[in-house]
């Protein structure tokens, strides 16, 4: 997925948080289990997309640099 397509998919999910925060809001009503649902769902896919993003601007600034990932095992 390029840089382009990510952007406007992450500008779609702020703007559907956005309404869907707006709308529960207007209704005055407690958190449902359908609003808190949806909630989770876009803010995993809004998590899912910053990080591939940030996986795409460290290997694109790798690249650049000529630098390798080193990876390394934890215990």
């Amino acid at each position: 997925m390029n840089t382009h397509i990510l952007q406007g998919k992450k500008e779609m999910l702020k703007q559907r948080l956005r309404i869907l925060i707006l709308q529960n809001a207007s209704e005055g009503s407690e958190y449902d289990d359908k609003f808190l649902l949806e909630m989770h769902q876009i803010s995993e896919q809004l998590l899912l997309l910053r990080h591939m993003t940030a996986a795409r601007e460290r290997t694109a600034l790798n690249r650049a640099t000529g630098v390798m990932p080193v990876f390394s095992a934890h215990t």
